[in-house]
């Protein structure tokens, strides 16, 4: 099989300077000492450039059209604000265990997280003030995720810490693993509140993704 680019030139630590199609149509490439890239010319001409801190931090990029996208970072190259080729601004702010905690948008609305002793996502607050929660069992798996509609969705788990069935809004999803060697073919079992049975799918070995109706 022929390909269809041709890498036509390298820089002398092996990155590519300019790459050619087999219609001679080339890209050019500039690197910097580090192998950061700093400027790419198309081949219709146009040029994009990236701009770099001391520590591998992409600070700027400018694209084909003269837009110019940034990022600003704090201590540990923790990210704390993003501007967008339009000017958008977006802060993030961190807590002291550097875990995402608020994201404030151009219009100064907040979306913020709040974690539990052992680092898990408890809560998050959108920019709209609505909040949805998590629940986590003694193992730290998801048990429950409440919507700020208060719609709850349950999950269980087996001893392997495969997830078995799921809840939402009295209708029962139960995730039966059935295995082939080592992998593991999913059968769902649909059920509604009131115990009776809805859809069987299961999936052929040869076609893991295709599902096929066996019972009603």
């Amino acid at each position: 099989m022929r390909c269809s680019t041709v890498p036509a030139g390298r820089a002398a630590r092996g990155r590519p300077t300019r790459i050619a199609d087999p219609a001679g149509s080339a890209q050019h490439f500039t690197w910097d000492a580090d192998d950061r890239l700093l400027h790419r010319v198309t081949a219709d001409g146009s040029r994009e450039s990236w701009r770099w801190d001391p520590e591998g931090n992409c600070l700027a990029h400018t694209d084909a059209h003269g837009g110019v996208s940034a990022t600003e970072y704090g201590h540990f190259d923790m990210q704390l604000a993003r501007i967008a080729a339009d000017g958008a601004r977006h802060e993030l702010r961190y807590d002291t265990e550097l875990r995402l905690a608020r994201v404030t948008n151009p219009l100064g609305q907040k979306w913020s997280y709040t974690y539990d002793s052992a680092g898990r996502l408890v809560a998050e607050d959108d920019f709209d003030g609505r909040r949805t929660r998590y629940a986590y069992d003694q193992a730290g798996r998801l048990t429950c995720r409440t919507s700020p509609q208060g719609v709850s969705v349950a999950y269980t788990w087996d001893s392997m810490d495969r997830l078995t069935s799921r809840q939402v809004e009295g209708r029962l999803v139960r995730i039966v693993p059935v295995y082939a060697g080592a992998n593991p073919i999913p059968i769902r079992l649909d059920f509604t509140a009131f115990g009776n049975k809805g859809f069987t799918f299961t999936h052929s070995l040869e076609n893991p993704a295709s599902g096929v109706r066996t019972g009603v």
